[in-house]
């Protein structure tokens, strides 16, 4: 198991996230199958599968998903299940704060 912590992102932001799995695969062994959900770590949201966006890919050791959204103030957990050719199940997790659209300024 593997945790990233993420960037944060602004509510209006649409940002491709990226989990790799490389360093938990052997030699040869593949992706096959994803599966992807977002629970509320810390905050209120009643709906935070609500950010994901389109479905999750797999380029090569790499899950890439689409999130949008969110509420701010909230702390999301990203969790990503994969099913190898080895038929090993990994999950890789990654965590998420959402800061509200802040005003755009000039310097």
């Amino acid at each position: 198991m593997s945790t990233v912590v993420f960037q944060s992102k602004v509510v209006g932001e649409e940002i491709l996230f990226d989990m790799n799995f490389l360093s938990r695969l052997a030699v040869g062994e593949t992706l096959q199958t994803v599966d992807r959900t977002i629970v509320v770590a810390s905050g209120v949201d009643a709906n935070p599968n609500a950010m994901l966006s389109g479905a999750a890919t797999i380029s090569g050791s790499i899950v890439r998903q689409m999130i949008i959204g969110g509420l701010p103030g909230v702390i999301y957990l990203f969790t990503i299940a994969v099913r190898t050719s080895n038929a090993q199940l990994l999950f890789n997790y990654g965590k998420l704060a959402v800061l509200s659209n802040l005003p755009l300024t000039s310097p």
